[in-house]
């Protein structure tokens, strides 16, 4: 699975690559926030993936 980050600054636009195939998704968020070098919290309509900017 790959996406483009929707970030600004030094990580817009970085490519982040993850490994699925054998991954649950808490394994996933993980890859996410350490690839793109942010945080996420879980509520009830989703997951909240957050910089210090604001939210995804």
């Amino acid at each position: 699975m790959n996406f483009i980050s929707a970030l600004h600054g030094e990580k817009a636009n970085q490519k982040i690559s993850l490994a699925v195939a054998d991954a649950d998704l808490a394994e996933v968020i993980q890859q996410i926030t350490t690839q793109a070098g942010i945080d996420h919290r879980i509520e009830p309509e989703g997951i909240i993936f957050e910089n210090k900017i604001g939210s995804l």
